[in-house]
């Protein structure tokens, strides 16, 4: 991530303060952070120009003066410089270097190179399904261990099966050899889906995440989408899922992945392609988004699901 996006203390002051008062007007901000730091009239314009170049603030002409806007939350600030500061961590040589991506971390040219291409090819067909383009590269690590990935996932005892993830806004890789009953250029498409979603909207709910990352990276197989459909729990709900969402482990070995994908399925199905995206965004308001109040739509799941198991039976 470009470091020159970085936002220093001084710039920190000016955009709080105008986060506390939106739209900020150029001589009230003046006037306010003079007040408090002392500061000359030039040194806070300075720094205003500078964070309209950063894309962290607008502004718009109002009479004499100006009106200033953020283009970026502070939660959204907090978060991109969290993800400075573990590119930092995650120093070292630059393996390669492609148009959306850095790889880094364990030098394995061909794992690097099967993971580019897929990533390549996903960034391009998820960033149009979901209509949205990250306004930053994205860096992908390859641990040289399976308990290297996990420790930097924050899993300290995590499964063999957990070989990828995304966390800090960066892609996180296993060795290769770890990839043995599943395909890394379809995880890579996964956990790039999870990592577009929650950049577009990080309140986005874990379910909802899995189901664009399984639809997206098209790593399941039909016979186990059935299967997991035939042996879901009687009365599967919103509330179920939700509970099987608070624990991962939990959420596969209960089919999580699978019951997410027909989801997704149903959505695009019923709803469109880019009910996905628009959901995404507004996760809260079904109503809005599909025209269903929430319950509705999980009672509509249901039935798509009875006639999708009797097609396949």
């Amino acid at each position: 991530m470009d470091e020159s996006l970085h936002i220093t203390e001084a710039e920190w002051q000016v955009m709080r303060a105008v986060w506390s008062a939106v739209p900020a007007r150029s001589g009230n901000l003046v006037r306010d952070l003079a007040a408090g730091t002392g500061w000359e009239a030039t040194t806070v314009k300075t720094l205003l120009a500078r964070l309209v170049k950063k894309g962290a603030l607008r502004f718009e002409p109002a009479g004499r003066s100006y009106l200033y806007y953020p283009v970026l939350s502070e939660e959204a600030c907090i978060r991109r410089e969290m993800r400075l500061f573990a590119g930092k961590v995650y120093g070292g040589e630059l393996h390669l270097a492609t148009p959306h991506f850095d790889f880094k971390g364990s030098k394995d040219p061909e794992f690097i190179g099967l993971l580019s291409r897929a990533l390549e090819e996903g960034y391009g067909r998820i960033s149009a399904d979901l209509d949205f383009v990250p306004g930053e590269r994205l860096l992908a690590f390859v641990h040289k261990t399976r308990q290297g990935l996990h420790s930097a996932l924050g899993v300290l005892d995590g499964p063999e099966w957990l070989r990828a993830g995304t966390i800090w806004g960066m892609l996180h890789f296993a060795p290769r050899d770890c990839f043995t009953d599943l395909a890394p250029d379809k995880a890579a498409i996964h956990v790039l889906a999870q990592l577009l979603v929650t950049l577009l909207n990080p309140s986005t709910p874990y379910w909802l995440q899995q189901a664009v990352a399984a639809w997206e990276g098209r790593w399941l197989d039909q016979a186990r989408i059935d299967a997991a459909v035939s042996a879901r729990a009687s009365g599967f709900d919103l509330g179920h899922m939700q509970e099987m969402t608070a624990v991962y482990r939990r959420f596969r070995a209960e089919g999580g992945y699978e019951l997410a994908w027909t989801v997704a399925e149903f959505l695009v199905a019923e709803f469109g392609p880019d009910s996905l995206g628009r959901l995404v965004r507004s996760p809260d308001d079904f109503e809005g988004v599909l025209g269903l109040a929430e319950r509705e739509f999980w009672s509509a799941w249901e039935t798509y699901l009875a006639r999708r198991g009797a097609r396949t039976a």
